[in-house]
């Protein structure tokens, strides 16, 4: 089926002309220019941060040059929205006929979907999901009218957690002469890929994204929508002249810029989601946890208002669903910090327990035995720029991107030996040679170490030896705070794993003063590979015993101070 975009474009829209200031005439930065056009107050507020007085210039063109550039595709094809919900509207009213065309939806699904047609005069066509709360092609085809304008497929789907296979998507846009909007807000923690490759192939899709999910940017407000050049010079048309503000877009940009936290925190919320629903399949009530492709859960209980409710009593609120289609006794439950979800653990399994609760207080050292060691943190240098995120009270999850191999692996070890959960991403300047990348990841992990380690109250603080094969490794640390290495090692091989051996004494030295911590390693044995895998597994090994926790709330000290 051959798509032709304006036969869907409503006449007073096609012969609408853009709004456009003084300002479009003129291009460039705002140096050296006076601005007497647009009836701003000509200097901020007292306490104001700078230009917040002026309307946006061409930052959301900057903006729309980095997305272009992560995303692959044109700036040309980018619109920016103030959220996705500006966007839903956005499309109805440039593409669709009030009172005479109609939207499509399949239930259950975000809601605004059918508020934005209701409010743009749109008749709303509904083809439920299947069983497995997939679409279905055949009653997708079957449902089509003359007045199908637009479909709106939810990917992954809100309330369900689910991707729709890219094929059923596929053979619709070839079905169909009207325009397929693909939203992805929760695209960055589902497995599947996104649908944008298919926009080269398909004129008639709209992929939308947004900055509030997976970016953490909920409060800036922006949503993105990518698509043909043609629909989003249309949509441009309508847009409300500095829809985005010049601080969200910059909160955007710096996001971007950071991209490899994003990506890290993405892995984070991921983890988490599938250790809670593994958790909330024991809880009281519970028939079913669907899976999910999302920061969230669906879970089917047996009374879904009554737990809701029960929750909402413990200051927890969820999203009851129970009255959505197909979702009847369901929760929608967002994934949170850890100590967040543990909050909601625990009060769901005293749901319906008798006696009712009892208050429970901890002294000092209890309240230190429950705050969360987890550390994200940013170093950048001319030479590297490194992500990494830590959590010394995890249980091994472990992701590393450093461009070296070899080194890679020895990182795994101190995840995997030490039960600690650790994610880096290093980009460091390998066409030089590894020595930057591997010195800032070992002072980014110090750093990170000693700013989980907070005051170090109730640690052991003392550590451990290993062997491994025919060599063995000592490893004795002292997390007390003074900075000191004795690394009595020697390498046969001036390379292992083609990094240089001198680099593996570099590493520890770099993170015994970064973490400012007394570190005393031995190693010996005949394959330098072997011994260098032993001193980092009992590198790991030493740090879990001495960062973990005592009972007393003290660290061990015959000084009393640190």
């Amino acid at each position: 089926m051959t798509f032709n975009l304006q036969s869907l474009v409503p006449r007073h829209i096609a012969r609408m002309k853009p709004y456009t200031s003084a300002r479009d005439d003129f291009g460039g930065s705002r140096e050296n220019r006076v601005f007497l056009d647009a009836n701003e107050l000509p200097d901020p507020l007292v306490g104001m941060p700078p230009n917040i007085n002026r309307y946006p210039g061409n930052e959301p063109a900057m903006l729309k040059e980095k997305l272009a550039a992560v995303k692959n595709t044109d700036p040309a094809q980018i619109f920016l929205g103030n959220g996705s919900d500006e966007i839903i509207d956005l499309v109805m009213r440039c593409f669709a006929r009030p009172g005479k065309d109609q939207v499509m939806i399949f239930p259950p699904t975000f809601g605004m979907y059918a508020v934005r047609a209701e409010a743009n005069n749109l008749e709303v066509q509904a083809v439920g999901l299947d069983e497995g709360f997939f679409v279905s092609h055949e009653k997708t085809m079957q449902a089509i009218t003359p007045k199908t304008r637009l479909m709106f497929i939810c990917h992954p789907n809100n309330p369900t957690a689910n991707t729709q296979p890219a094929e059923v998507i596929t053979r619709i846009l070839e079905s169909f002469n009207g325009i397929v909007v693909a939203d992805e807000a929760y695209i960055d923690f589902s497995p599947e890929k996104s649908l944008l490759p298919l926009l080269a192939r398909h004129p008639n899709l709209m992929v939308v994204q947004t900055f509030s999910k997976a970016f953490g940017l909920a409060g800036a407000r922006i949503g993105v929508a990518y698509a043909s050049e043609e629909i989003i010079a249309t949509m441009d048309k309508m847009r409300c002249p500095y829809n985005l503000g010049t601080p969200s877009i910059e909160l955007a940009v710096k996001a971007l810029d950071n991209h490899a936290s994003y990506r890290l925190s993405a892995l984070r919320i991921t983890r988490m989601r599938d250790k809670m629903a593994q958790e909330i399949a024991d809880m009281p009530l519970v028939e079913k946890v669907y899976p999910s492709d999302a920061n969230f859960l669906l879970v089917k209980t047996s009374d879904a208002n009554s737990l809701y409710h029960y929750l909402a009593n413990k200051g927890v609120i969820v999203r009851n669903r129970n009255h959505e289609p197909g979702c009847a006794g369901c929760l929608r439950i967002t994934v949170g910090t850890a100590s967040e979800n543990r909050r909601l653990l625990d009060a769901w399994k005293k749901y319906g327990s008798s006696g009712g609760e009892q208050d429970k207080t901890c002294d000092a050292a209890g309240e230190e035995q429950l705050k969360e060691r987890r550390v994200m943190k940013r170093r950048s240098t001319s030479e590297t720029d490194i992500s990494l995120e830590l959590n010394l009270d995890g249980t091994g999850d472990v992701h590393i991107e450093s461009g070296i191999g070899f080194f890679d692996h020895m990182l795994h070890q101190i995840a995997k030996h030490g039960m600690i959960d650790l994610d880096i991403i290093v980009k460091g300047d390998l066409e030089t040679d590894p020595h930057h990348s591997i010195e800032d990841t070992a002072i980014t992990l110090g750093m990170a170490v000693l700013e989980a380690l907070g005051n170090k109250k109730g640690i052991e603080r003392y550590g451990f030896a290993l062997p491994m094969d025919e060599s063995s490794a000592h490893v004795l640390l002292d997390l007390g705070g003074r900075s000191y290495l004795k690394w009595d090692v020697v390498f046969d091989s001036s390379h292992i794993g083609d990094i240089p051996a001198s680099l593996f004494g570099h590493f520890f030295r770099s993170f015994t003063e970064a973490a400012k911590c007394n570190l005393h390693v031995t190693a010996t044995g005949e394959d330098d590979h072997h011994k260098v895998e032993a001193i980092f597994k009992a590198f790991a090994r030493t740090l879990r015993m001495a960062a973990s926790r005592n009972r007393s709330g003290i660290m061990p000290s015959t000084k009393g101070v640190l």
